[in-house]
């Protein structure tokens, strides 16, 4: 378990924040080529939200809570491939209520659609575009970071001073104390002169941008990132959008719905906001004004938050969450006293465990500035970092816990998230073939036949056969009986009793005293050599065994015995090269071993010939491959589309899915590293 102790944050604060671009003093004078753009965007999403099954589209909405009680939503979504890079779109975002089904379930039918005020305003039937901006002059106080806040996780040096923090407060609650006196003032004079329209027959919200960019972050694509406020409820919020062509004309012309559901907001309970996972957060000098604060969603105050591209992160990488805690409990002076818990817990098939707890964070008197205050509305903003490099790579999920000490409530909330690889993480120390000793192998049925076959010519006489049979048959008791014998006979009788002692489970050293006493009786070199590979290999001694079997081969002993078990001393050697130069003479020579052809084909794939090497080992795919020969099939398919950053062809996908299910059908020894391929290049985004 681990505590992670340098990353923990805190975000406190007592800016004030304005969210809509459209808040400006006065209408805006639009130019015919303007006014065509902004109505394009407008008429295409009441043509998309006049559809009842659009095809949801990946906006991530991010809730926060504004100081009136409403919600304050940042908005994300991939920008369209057609759309300019750098020059600027005109940008409409609207919310539309949806019905909300009834106790039995029914949806009531709407009988009118809300108005919208631009599309009138472009009309010529009104001249304000925007009449219910002002009630979205909501406060976001937020900002402030404390000595080793996120300016230190940021590099930036972004702190400001608390008494910079509370001259701000004051500019800010004047400057909003005579727009919501400008705004009653107009609207009594407009309900007096009969001008003003009912509020339920207009959108809840609309906005527009004339000079929208897309963001652009490093290592995300491009984006469009909008803010918006509304009451809670359930809605579409549709986004328009246009791009100027040639002559004049509109060009690029698209639309996107996305279904947002805002829950009640309580003033009197503790709950939190929505858990933004961030690449990063920072320090802005100065906020931004009010019509440009639509624009940077998620720069609350002078916090700023770069929301993470998507949930994957890799080791090298930090993770940082961001959210807010909302509706604390104040003292008399207004100072909270909350105390923040985490717990992290990796997720696999069996369930989840406990892998590590962050530092927990405090919210007091003692840790915030001095003028914050909940009873103004000052917001709490908690952020946390955590170090990857040292986690395994899965799925992982934080678990929040707020405690708020004073009002004795909790709430809970949650981040999950991936550690993911990196393609050179996946390329790093590639496993290779390490050929497992089996001491049963050189007396099973097929290898002791073979062993024994060029020793039969030299068993001429009575005895000799009969413990050559004995052998044969695995009768290795009555092989070491203590039989009278000829001089003539010892040599092979002896080198015999050492085969059966073998197959008894006679020790490493015994074996070794009683071959070297059959060798200096006279026993035939290459048989001896052979047995002495096996006693080395026993004793861990794989170059001596390697030098052994190779001298067994030199004396005439069998290369289909000799040959595999040298390759395979030397893969255990790491001495691919050598390996493979045996295995394929071996090969040439007419011996067919599989473990032979996985040699050659392990140093084809070390020197960067995967087709070779999969041509090489195909032969044996097509009947009973055993897991090795998989496994270097597998590499031979991935480990190119894993060097480059093209993707992997649909016909080569499909041949990689088919051999990983074979392997993992057998218990291949690296089935996780195989895992962690297919899902790599099969994954949207394969280069986090």
């Amino acid at each position: 378990m681990q505590a992670w102790r340098c990353g923990v944050l805190s975000l406190v604060g007592s800016l004030l924040l304005t969210t809509t671009a459209g808040a400006q003093a006065r209408p805006p004078s639009l130019s015919k080529a303007e006014r065509e753009a902004l109505r394009t965007a407008v008429l295409a999403t009441r043509t998309l939200a006049a559809v009842p099954e659009a095809v949801p589209t990946d906006v991530s909405a991010d809730l926060f809570r504004a100081s009136d009680g409403s919600h304050y939503v940042a908005l994300s979504l991939p920008a369209p491939a057609e759309l300019p890079p750098t020059a600027p779109v005109v940008l409409y975002v609207k919310l539309v209520p949806r019905a909300v089904p009834d106790a039995s379930g029914v949806v009531p039918t709407v009988s009118t659609e809300p108005r919208s005020a631009v599309l009138e305003w472009l009309e010529g039937e009104r001249s304000d575009p925007l009449p219910m901006r002002a009630r979205r002059v909501v406060t976001v106080p937020t900002g402030e970071f404390p000595v080793g806040g996120p300016s230190s996780m940021s590099g930036r040096d972004g702190g400001i001073g608390q008494s910079t923090a509370a001259l701000r407060l004051m500019d800010r609650q004047l400057e909003q104390q005579r727009e919501r006196a400008e705004v009653l003032e107009r609207e009594r004079r407009a309900a007096l002169e009969g001008k003003a329209a009912p509020a339920a027959t207009l959108l809840p919200f609309e906005d527009f941008d004339l000079q929208a960019r897309l963001v652009s972050r490093p290592g995300q694509g491009r984006k469009l990132e909008r803010a918006i406020t509304a009451a809670p409820g359930e809605y579409d919020v549709v986004l328009g959008w246009s791009s100027a062509g040639t002559g004049g004309r509109v060009g690029v012309v698209g639309a996107v719905r996305h279904h947002l559901s805002l829950p009640a907001a309580p003033r009197d309970t503790l709950r939190l906001g929505s858990v933004v996972l961030a690449d990063g957060i920072s320090v802005i000098s100065e906020p931004y004004r009010s019509e440009q604060q639509s624009a940077h969603p998620y720069v609350l105050g002078t916090t700023d938050i770069t929301p993470a591209a998507d949930r994957r992160f890799t080791n090298d990488e930090r993770l940082a969450v961001a959210f807010q805690i909302i509706n604390p409990a104040g003292d008399t002076a207004g100072k909270p006293d909350v105390r923040v818990g985490f717990r992290l817990y990796r997720r696999t098939g069996a369930g989840e465990t406990l892998v590590g707890t962050p530092s927990p964070l405090t919210y007091a008197a003692d840790t915030l500035p001095v003028d914050f205050n909940v009873g103004l509305g000052h917001p709490l903003l908690a952020a946390l970092a955590l170090p990857l490099s040292t986690l395994p790579r899965g799925d992982y999920r934080l678990a929040i816990a707020v405690t708020d000490l004073l009002a004795r409530t909790s709430a809970t909330g949650e981040a999950t998230f991936q550690i993911v690889p990196t393609r050179a993480a996946l390329l790093a120390a590639i496993p290779g073939l390490q050929p497992p000793l089996r001491r049963g192998r050189a007396v099973s049925d097929e290898a002791l036949a073979a062993s024994l076959e060029p020793l039969h010519p030299l068993g001429t006489t009575p005895i000799l056969r009969q413990i050559l049979s004995a052998i044969a048959q695995r009768r290795f008791a009555e092989a070491i009986r203590d039989t009278p014998m000829d001089a003539s006979e010892r040599p092979l009788a002896e080198l015999l009793r050492t085969v059966a002692y073998y197959g008894l489970g006679d020790t490493p050293a015994s074996l070794a005293a009683r071959l070297h006493q059959a060798e200096s009786l006279g026993a035939p070199t290459g048989a001896v050599r052979y047995w002495q590979g096996w006693i080395d290999a026993l004793q861990a001694r794989d170059a001596d065994a390697a030098a052994a079997w190779h001298d067994a081969s030199r004396h005439g002993w069998p290369p289909a015995l000799a040959a595999p078990l040298e390759s395979d001393a030397l893969l255990r050697l790491g001495r691919i090269s050598e390996a493979a130069t045996v295995a394929a003479r071996a090969l040439d020579a007419g011996v067919r071993r599989e473990s032979l052809a996985q040699a050659v084909a392990l140093a084809a794939l070390e020197d960067h010939r995967e087709d070779q090497a999969l041509a090489i080992v195909s032969p044996f795919l097509a009947s009973s491959p055993d897991a090795e020969t998989l496994w270097l099939a597998i590499r031979a398919v991935a480990v190119p589309v894993l060097k480059t950053d093209s993707s992997l062809p649909p016909d080569r996908l499909t041949t990689l899915s088919a051999l990983v299910e074979r392997y993992r059908a057998l218990q291949g020894r690296h089935m996780d590293r195989a895992d962690e391929w297919v899902a790599f290049l099969t994954a949207s985004s394969s280069a986090p």
